[in-house]
């Protein structure tokens, strides 16, 4: 299990990261050990997490986040992901695409990746972009050594990446999926961010700004979609911004939970808390325990597929939807056995997916993102190295649905942190990937850590179970009533109980590149403790330890 602790006294607080990837870890952790606070390291991980995992993080993607500054009871959200273009047309996509968003540049948002982190150093970090750059810079040109998630990707997704030359090129090199321990280099992607740093070296982080959303970078995105018969306009990317407001919270097993708003779907999780804490689920016995959390996640999705979308145009009853009434009223309505039952079998296009990076600096600041965007269901910019946001994907093309595309609107992402304080103080953040999935992860992993105090390193390993009845937040939003997918060491005997209680239980594995692998740090600040978590699941890295 990975995991990293460390313990000094009380007073003198020790910092920790855990990430996606361990080269991103110790690129936080060198930025940490050299002045930085939590949003530099943060953003330095973020920027190298676009180059290690760029199978499903792109330099043109999202960047939902969450922080919260050192001796403040505030938690802000950076809302980094791109809307809809003006130009965006859903009468196309009902008369030439039978009503759905298709694979490729139709399906393209402004590019919110970079924006966001400019915001959020230009609002919470003390570093200059281009050394936090720099190192990305240097793995991109460099290479470096394909991990398993690399390996994985390129491999269930070939057929998506042939679909374009260029996409092919990058990840796909020698015409092949990329091979274990292969070293893997980017040198389009490198010279992109020397480009930007550059820029900024020169004129500041603004020259950086404008350069890609106005300047030369954001003139080669513009003609590449052009080309590609997509809505992107010059006035669309230049409008871009990326707000930074109050997080939305709710309380559940006795801390406040914290996520983005409804532009994605973090509230579920806060939701789904609180709706297992209603029904009592902390007392009851493994096999009702799961038949409870399964049943309460239905529950909180349905809810997210009534209301959630854009807040700034669809109004959303959140208080109402993370109410203690509204809580208890659903958990009046789960029983003894599943509610649904199904037995179609569909396939469609892979889910998008993910990855975290989550920092406690030594003063106690904390930050969580979990950037995203994958690299197969569009066309790379060609000569730039990175897919443009595909994540309009993730809305609904009928106008009766909140989540809708619509110009200037967000799509509602299925990437969120989440970052919850005690009652006693303690901290805790974190997200990873998994698609829909990372969201029924950490409902499992926070109401066994939370409520039945199992230390948070168990509940992340611990295996899981997952309803496949919510519809898939990415187009073709496909549902499978009744289905539940059992990690392959969930107990036989929790197995049939769950199928004597009517849900129809398969054992597999999901397949490495879709798999919810939750990264988290805790804080004890009243006690100087820290810990840095992963999921054994799949490829992380963790630091700790105390201030050079």
């Amino acid at each position: 299990m990975p995991v990293e602790h460390h313990s000094i006294g009380a007073g003198s607080c020790p910092a920790a990261v855990s990430a996606g990837h361990p080269i991103a870890a110790d690129i936080a952790w060198k930025v940490l050990c050299q002045g930085g606070n939590m949003v530099d390291a943060g953003v330095a991980a973020v920027l190298a997490l676009t180059v290690v995992h760029s199978e499903q993080v792109q330099l043109g993607g999202i960047l939902p986040a969450l922080v919260k500054p050192a001796d403040s009871g505030y938690v802000f959200a950076i809302e980094g992901v791109g809307r809809w273009p003006k130009a965006t047309a859903p009468e196309v996509l009902h008369r030439d695409h039978r009503g759905r968003i298709p694979r490729g540049i139709l399906r393209t948002v402004t590019p919110a990746l970079p924006d966001a982190c400019f915001t959020a150093l230009d609002r919470f970090g003390t570093m200059p972009f281009g050394d936090l750059a720099k190192p990305a810079q240097a793995l991109a040109s460099d290479g470096f050594e394909a991990h398993e998630d690399l390996v994985a990707a390129t491999a269930t997704y070939e057929r998506h990446y042939r679909t374009y030359p260029e996409n092919t090129s990058i990840w796909l090199p020698n015409d092949r999926p990329v091979q274990p321990a292969e070293r893997f280099r980017q040198p389009k992607l490198g010279a992109t961010l020397q480009r930007l740093i550059d820029a900024e070296e020169r004129g500041g982080a603004q020259a950086a700004r404008t350069l890609f959303y106005e300047g030369s970078l954001a003139q080669e995105m513009l003609a590449h979609v052009h080309i590609e018969g997509g809505w992107l306009s010059a006035d669309d990317m230049a409008g871009h911004t990326t707000p930074i407001v109050s997080a939305v919270s709710g309380k559940a097993f006795g801390a406040t939970i914290y996520t983005p708003d409804t532009w994605c779907q973090g509230p579920t999780l806060i939701q789904c808390l609180q709706i297992a804490e209603a029904l009592g689920i902390q007392d009851q016995a493994p096999e009702d325990w799961w038949h409870l959390i399964l049943e309460t996640i239905k529950l909180g999705f349905a809810d997210r597929d009534k209301y959630f979308g854009d807040p700034y145009f669809v109004d959303v009853p959140l208080e109402r939807l993370l109410s203690e009434t509204h809580a208890k009223e659903l958990a009046n309505t789960v029983g003894p056995t599943a509610r649904s039952r199904g037995d179609d079998i569909r396939t469609g296009a892979p889910p998008l997916d993910t990855s975290v990076v989550s920092i406690v600096d030594f003063d106690g600041g904390v930050f969580v993102a979990t950037p995203s965007d994958m690299s197969h269901d569009s066309p790379a910019v060609p000569g730039l190295g990175f897919v443009m946001s595909t994540r309009g994907g993730q809305s609904q093309v009928s106008s009766e649905h909140p989540a809708c595309l619509a110009p200037g609107k967000r799509p509602r992402a299925s990437a969120s942190p989440f970052l919850l304080i005690d009652d006693d103080g303690r901290t805790v953040a974190g997200g990873g990937p998994g698609a829909d999935l990372a969201i029924q992860a950490s409902v499992a992993i926070l109401t066994q850590h939370l409520g039945q105090n199992i230390p948070l390193d168990q509940a992340l390993s611990a295996p899981r179970a997952y309803t496949l009845e919510p519809p898939g937040s990415s187009a073709p939003h496909l549902t499978f009533p009744g289905k539940v997918r059992a990690e392959p060491d969930l107990p036989n005997d929790i197995c049939d109980g769950l199928s004597k209680r009517g849900h129809l239980v398969s054992k597999s594995d999901s397949g490495r590149a879709v798999t919810p692998s939750i990264c988290a740090i805790e804080l004890d600040a009243q006690n100087g403790v820290v810990r840095a978590h992963g999921d054994p699941r799949r490829l992380s890295g963790q630091k700790t330890g105390p201030k050079p």
